[in-house]
């Protein structure tokens, strides 16, 4: 999959700037290794020196001649050296596991912070398309396990390695004839583990899809349990849940069964092969061509041969979902992004916008503008009229830059307005939506997320602008009173009007009003509207609406049908219907 590979390749390129500390980590693997491979010998000294008395090789007696002699000495010294080896490799251990859960800790910080960044740059088409529960699970969930994996790989993974190669080495320099007993399973267990980790990560992949599933149906229904209650769906969200849950439910089991079928088979292979080496280890030492100090070494690298074994078919389990992980946040960093190059500010415009032949459809057969081509001045209000669907909405959505024309031009000042950059046209427009958002927090919290920087006048000053101060007074903190889960305390005039004074706080050149005074009755849309003629910083006003009371006020006024102006006349001759004309939709 060619497009997954930008999203590796910035998952490479994090992982690259924690180079020095993941390499320490492997050189500890290195010798956790080593130090594993020394663990066997203080027996030999044991069993065949002190135990049955066999003199010393001369560069050991040498070494330790006040005891070479002595059994109780010997044995001492092999205790201590058990107990010095357990220590060092409790330190290495206990370094190389801080060090890895550190790293892949700052690894996790870092791609979420990444993947963070990017969904928030990512089009609006892109996020259409997904399902927020879906994004949520790979933000946090995914990059956990993906921590995990690279934590196994480190303390797990490469220290097993790396004891397969050093035990297998050892085996064939002692005994080749119990190297081959002992090793008779490596091949086949390669190939067991292997094929292990490849239908564990299909299995481990679906699994994750699953879960993200139903995350996203759960947040789903969450977001949406008013609108559940009042059509009285409960029962039918309930079964669709029952579904998911069991779908999750299916997909780990196959995991489950994966990893004990992998397990049992890894440990027949086991058990004939020890059977193997004890046969050949016992015949040996009574024909008297082996010592039974060496026929324990040798039996304990078998045994850790055997375990480590053991241990990569575990991390072989986990290996399987981290990648499956790995994989899905490397999706997302591949993903389209759109106006992160380096581009021209939008300066403040001067001579206005103009649309040349836009057209444009949030699916290729069906365009919502057709060929649109519109004049706004710099200085002066423009309102769009229309039936619904007519492509009003989208036409602000265009200006945003939400989306980009299929078809034609914006241009803002004689420029396409995609040259400029994109975060700086967004810092020059301000929006009021149909359906204004809102965080979790206070009311001031809220409207401050205009402009964050905005002192607390200037901020009383939008406020007041959108007529919010009329009911923040009354609210039980006022301005610092909680207004719920999208703005669930407000009822939906006073959400509009806190939307309006988030776009007034902005202070940008360009506004544009989508529908602004829904849920407004016409004394209070005659308020908030002279507000807004009068709000500081702004030049040039679009207004989406289907109030002619409203348009009247606007300096000039056309009509979108079918995504094409069908009629454009000066706000004067809207004036003698506009009394008996509807407010809202």
């Amino acid at each position: 999959m060619t497009g997954r590979e930008p999203g590796y390749g910035t998952i490479a390129r994090r992982l690259g700037r924690h180079r020095r500390p993941l390499g320490i980590a492997a050189g500890l693997a290195v010798a956790s290794a080593c130090l594993d491979l020394a663990r066997p010998w203080p027996v030999l000294l044991v069993v065949d020196n002190a135990v049955n008395r066999r003199p010393l090789d001369r560069p050991w007696a040498s070494l330790l001649a006040p005891v070479a002699y002595s059994s109780a000495g010997l044995a001492l010294i092999a205790g201590l050296a058990l107990i010095g080896l357990a220590l060092v490799s409790t330190v290495v251990t206990y370094l190389s596991l801080h060090l890895s859960e550190a790293c892949a800790e700052q690894i996790g910080a870092d791609l979420r912070e990444r993947l963070h960044s990017r969904l928030l740059r990512l089009s609006p088409g892109f996020h259409n398309r997904q399902r927020t529960g879906d994004l949520a699970a790979r933000l946090s969930s995914d990059v956990s396990r993906a921590q995990g994996a690279l934590v196994v790989g480190l303390t797990t993974l490469l220290p097993r390695c790396l004891s397969l190669v050093g035990v297998g080495t050892a085996l064939v320099a002692i005994d080749p004839a119990m190297a081959l007993a002992g090793l008779v399973i490596v091949s086949p267990l390669t190939l067991l583990a292997y094929d292990a980790r490849r239908k564990q990560s299909l299995a481990h992949l679906d699994r994750r899809d699953r879960q993200a599933d139903l995350a996203a149906s759960v947040t789903e229904v969450l977001r949406n349990v008013r609108l559940v209650q009042a059509f009285a769906r409960e029962s039918h969200v309930e079964r669709a849940f029952r579904h998911s849950s069991q779908e999750v439910v299916r997909s780990g089991l196959a995991v489950a069964d994966l990893n004990a079928r992998h397990q049992a088979a890894a440990a027949i292979l086991v058990a004939i092969s020890a059977t193997l080496v004890l046969w050949i280890g016992a015949g040996t030492v009574l024909a008297g061509q082996m010592t039974i100090g060496l026929l324990l070494v040798l039996l304990l690298y078998v045994m850790g041969l055997y375990a480590a074994v053991g241990a990569l078919s575990w991390s072989t389990s986990v290996l399987g979902e981290g990648l499956a992980s790995w994989e899905r946040v490397a999706e997302m960093l591949a993903g389209d992004e759109k106006g992160l190059e380096e581009a021209p500010v939008l300066p403040s415009p001067r001579d206005g916008i103009v649309f040349r032949g836009v057209s444009f459809g949030y699916l290729p057969e069906l365009p919502v503008l057709r060929g649109l081509n519109l004049q706004i001045p710099a200085a002066g209000s423009l309102c769009v009229v229309g039936p619904t669907g007519a492509g009003k909405s989208t036409l602000l959505s265009l200006l945003l830059r939400m989306h980009d024309p299929d078809e034609g031009v914006i241009e803002i000042d004689g420029f396409d307005l995609r040259s400029f950059d994109l975060h700086s046209v967004r810092e020059r427009i301000a929006l009021v939506p149909q359906d204004p958002g809102f965080f979790e927090g206070s009311l001031l919290e809220n409207i401050a997320l205009g402009r964050p920087g905005a002192s607390l006048a200037e901020l009383k000053e939008a406020a007041h602008l959108a007529q919010v101060d009329e009911f923040a007074d009354g609210l039980p903190d006022g301005y610092q009173s909680q207004i719920g889960e999208e703005g669930a305390m407000l009822s939906t005039g006073q959400r509009r009007c806190v939307a309006l004074a988030r776009a007034l706080l902005r202070r940008a050149p360009i506004l544009l009003l989508d529908d602004p005074t829904i849920g407004l009755d016409l004394e209070s849309e005659s308020r908030v509207m002279a507000g807004i003629w009068r709000a500081p910083g702004v030049r040039t006003v679009v207004v989406v609406t289907h109030s002619l009371t409203l348009a009247a006020q606007a300096d000039r006024t056309v009509t979108l049908c079918d995504g094409r102006i069908v009629d454009a006349a000066p706000a004067q001759d809207l004036a003698a219907v506009a009394p008996t004309d509807p407010v809202d939709e």
